[in-house]
Formats: structure tokens, sequence, C-alpha cells
């Protein structure tokens, strides 16, 4: 009896491990809250409360709109009786297959969704946002051209006529604009292919009207001040004549001017405080050359070592100086 008594003790001992295979949930659960984004950056500030009443739904294909059998859920409003803990804008979605899902928001009345911006595509499809009209205080109409500005908060806009430019503020989460201020001048007229600098703080406008290269630069109030226009008679020749673009080298430091009429190319030095142009040199065909018959636009290599200028017949591939410009 002694002996049969320490067996049991000794298999009491033992120890059984079983293997169990890899399992995986079959459920899941996405929550979240809605709110008022009220500055438009995609973040809640402590100002910004929970919206309450906003359907939140599983956009199984991906077509912003709830259709049946998607997964939805309404935002609720705050409890009163939690005092610390404030629930509105809140949602949750039970229920859910295991894997990636898309989530949007049906936007109703005066509000529009600040992120994320748009339903998220896989075949490239654009969204539309917003179409605006021109705004009263514009000066120019038809627009011809929009160019944003490198910090993204500004966005200009050039008129075919009433020799004007325009700037508006961008939101940069959404790409809205909102108009702020127009500069106009008889250099301005005709105004098309405007480029800013590279420091975001100068934009040069080229008209074909006034044959003219607009310097202007950009303040801190969103204004537009001109502070040069070099024109074929400021110049003495007419080597501007019908300019409609201009291309600044990646380094900043110059700017290359086509004329088409004119068969010539301007090549300008860039003034790195104050933004403005100084004629350094003049190409030009000679007898029988078709390098530059009807020049249209400058191309610049990333390292700046190689400069294209497209016609309307030929490409001409020049060797660039970095210091002088050619």
């Amino acid at each position: 009896m002694r002996r049969l008594r320490k067996r049991a003790a000794n298999w009491r001992r033992r120890l059984r491990v079983e293997l169990l295979e890899d399992r995986r949930l079959l459920a899941a659960t996405i929550s979240g809250t809605v709110f008022q984004d009220l500055d438009a950056d995609g973040l809640r500030d402590a100002n910004e409360t929970g919206q309450a009443g906003v359907v939140v739904f599983v956009d199984g294909n991906q077509d912003g709109v709830r259709n049946g059998g998607e997964a939805f859920a309404t935002t609720i409003v705050d409890n009163p009786v939690t005092t610390t803990v404030d629930e509105a804008g809140r949602y949750e979605l039970i229920g859910l297959a295991d894997g990636i899902q898309n989530i949007a928001i049906e936007v109703t009345g005066n509000y529009r969704q600040s992120s994320p911006l748009a339903v998220s595509t896989s075949n490239g499809a654009l969204t539309l946002l917003e179409t605006s009209a021109r705004p009263v205080a514009a000066v120019g109409t038809y627009p011809y051209e929009i160019v944003v500005a490198p910090d993204g908060n500004h966005a200009v806009v050039t008129w075919i006529l009433g020799g004007a430019i325009s700037v508006f503020n961008r939101n940069p989460q959404d790409g809205r604009l909102t108009f702020a201020s127009s500069t106009s001048s008889a250099t301005l007229s005709g105004g098309q292919h405007s480029v800013f600098g590279p420091s975001g703080r100068f934009l040069y406008v080229p008209s074909s009207n006034a044959q003219a290269i607009n310097v202007l630069e950009l303040g801190t109030n969103s204004s537009l001040t001109i502070v040069q226009a070099v024109t074929s008679t400021t110049l003495g020749t007419d080597q501007l004549n019908s300019v409609q673009e201009v291309t600044i080298s990646p380094d900043g430091k110059h700017l290359y001017a086509p004329s088409k009429h004119e068969n010539k190319l301007s090549v300008f030095t860039i003034d790195q405080n104050s933004g403005q142009l100084t004629l350094t040199q003049t190409l030009a065909n000679v007898s029988g050359e078709v390098a530059l018959l009807s020049p249209l636009q400058v191309q610049i290599s990333a390292d700046d070592k190689v400069a294209v200028v497209v016609t309307n017949s030929y490409l001409t591939t020049y060797n660039r100086d970095v210091d002088t410009g050619f």
C-alpha cells in the first residue's frame, strides 16, 4: 500500500501541455469620435466639441455612400451623469469582419469633412470638394492660371482681363481657397504663367501684352506688391515681346525668359535679397540657325547643369554655368 501511494504521488507531479492551433478573432469593433474641426487642421483641439447625430458607416465598396448591408452607427450625445467624461460625438461599430475596414461619414447641412479629405479609392478618381465663383472684390476677370506658393498657405490667380493678379489664402488640409487681395497694373496686362521663387517670397509674372516681367513680393498680410517691372522699354530692346512663360533655376539664382516672336532668350540674375532682376545675357539665332526658332519654354535639370530650350520644332540643349546662368 505504501508503494502504491508513492506512485500516485509521483503521477500527480507530472505536467501535461496541450498544443492549441492558431485562433483568429472573427469579429471586430471600431470606435472613435466625430468632432467640430473649427480650424480645419484635422486635429482635435481643446475648444473643439464632439458632434452628435452623425452617421458613421463601413464603406465596403468605397463609393462614399451608405448602401444597404453596410454597418453603421450614429454618434451619441454627452451623458450628463458622467461629469468627467464628454461622450459627445462618440461612435462604435461592432460585429465587424476581421481585416481592414474603410470608414466614412454622412456629411449633411453646412458641414464639410476635414479629415480624411475624401473617400480612399484605388482608381485615381478625383473628388470635387468645392466650386467657387470669382470673388466680387477681385479686379480681373477670366482666370488664366493658379499657382500655389511653396508654403502651401497661399495661391495666386492670374486673370486674362483687367491687368490683375489675386491672392487667396489656402487651407493646406483640404485645398479650399479664401479670397485675400488683388493687385493691378498696366504691366500685368495679359499676365499668364506666373512662378514663385524657391523661397516663396517673390512671384514672377510675365506679361505678353505689356512685354514685361513683373516681380511681386508676397507679404505676411496675404498681399502682393510690385517691386519691379522689367519691360522691353526699360531694356531698350524688344526681347520681351510675346514673353509668356519664365523659368527659375532650381538654385533660385537665375530667370529665363523666351521670346517667341523675337527668337530670343533672355537670362536674368535674381537678387537674393530684393528679388529684382538684372539682365546678364541675351541669346539669339544667327543667320541660318534654328536653335532658338520661336522658343516657348526652358527646363533646367535638377543638378542645375543643363538647360533645355523647347521651341515649336526643336529641343536645344545648353550646358549651364551655375554662376552666370549660361
